[in-house]
């Protein structure tokens, strides 16, 4: 499994900090807006956390339009919408994942999914695991283990990002 994982930030490292080292690409990446923080942390002493900024990542080779997972904790603490995790816009092969704090649901959208909103709701200031999942030409996105959309259509888009988004402005995430 992990041969195959391209990516891979725990965001653990000194409260404040300004930079991640991704332990399986072996580069560091700056968080610009964003710091590390001690205020919630998920995997050793500090995450991510987003203050009224976005850290912009590169990854060391595209999506594609294959099979793949993109997974990360990701612990709220705003009645707000948040939408921490997308890629830029590009025409029709673009994502986000987010929370809408006031209803306590979860966002997606996914080229080859469309916009799905969680039914069930999800308590603020706790962790979640989140993924979105693309097998077998097929898109899934999970929450907590729950399978909370899926693509009923194939998922053909070729997904040529290597640049994401992460981090709303009251969020903290740590990555799996």
């Amino acid at each position: 499994y992990f041969d195959n994982v391209v990516s891979l930030n725990h965001f653990d490292g000194v409260n404040g900090g300004v930079s991640s080292t991704d332990i399986k690409a072996g580069v560091s990446w700056a968080l610009n807006a964003t710091r590390l923080s001690s205020d919630q942390s998920k995997f050793g002493i500090t995450s991510l956390k987003g203050n009224k900024g976005r850290a912009d990542l590169t990854l060391p080779s595209v999506i594609g339009a294959g099979d793949f997972t993109i997974e990360f904790w990701v612990y709220p603490t705003a009645a707000s919408t948040e939408y921490f995790f997308s890629s830029p816009y590009v025409a029709n092969t673009w994502f986000t994942v987010g929370f809408d704090g006031a209803q306590k649901k979860f966002i997606t959208f996914l080229a080859g999914l469309g916009k799905k909103v969680s039914a069930e709701t999800f308590d603020l200031n706790m962790w979640h695991h989140v993924a979105i999942v693309k097998t077998a030409g097929y898109s899934k996105f999970y929450v907590n283990g729950q399978n909370i959309a899926y693509s009923t259509e194939p998922d053909t888009k070729a997904y040529a990002h290597t640049l994401l988004h992460i981090a709303g402005t009251s969020t903290s995430i740590a990555s799996t």
